[in-house]
């Protein structure tokens, strides 16, 4: 699990891993998780948390990636597809406490050096492995990637363990 923190507050985290879809066969990761406070969407700070997601996966040895969105979230799945993501057909329904919900897979090749998104702006990180670009010229004010270990029932409460900085050239 990955965070992404503002000063001294938590405002997102992410995690991936070996994809857990049925078959889907060694050298595939996938994406299990991107939220962020509603307070920095559309600031660079989903791209930049995304974008060392994808290179954590890559650096894992995945040669593809999935994840799962539900089929009505209209914003996360333009935030895939900007991403060079694409939905392959695979479908799913899942009940959550007596709600169906309908599920889309989206897939992506991970060649090397690919970047996540289309490179634009003006961000760099201080470590070479981190891809960073944005296409919205809204700044972040993102200082840093954490790397968390935390239950999924209390992720607000992360804290990081070791830490990936970043900075504005």
């Amino acid at each position: 699990m990955w965070c992404a923190v503002r000063g001294t507050d938590l405002v997102g985290v992410a995690a991936a891993g070996p994809s857990w879809d049925p078959g889907s066969g060694a050298g595939t990761g996938e994406v299990y998780a991107i939220y962020l406070e509603p307070q920095v969407v559309g600031t660079e700070v989903g791209r930049r948390l995304f974008a060392h997601v994808m290179d954590q996966l890559r650096g894992g040895g995945s040669h593809v990636a999935v994840l799962w969105v539900l089929s009505t979230n209209a914003r996360a799945r333009r935030f895939y597809e900007r991403a060079r993501w694409r939905a392959d057909g695979a479908e799913k329904t899942e009940d959550w406490r007596g709600t169906a919900l309908h599920e889309v897979r989206y897939r992506i090749d991970l060649a090397p050096k690919t970047p996540c998104y289309p490179p634009s702006g003006s961000w760099q990180p201080s470590d070479p492995n981190a891809v960073l670009a944005g296409q919205s010229g809204r700044r972040s004010s993102l200082h840093r990637i954490g790397i968390c270990f935390s239950s999924w029932t209390s992720w607000a409460s992360a804290r990081p363990s070791r830490w990936i900085d970043v900075r504005r050239t």
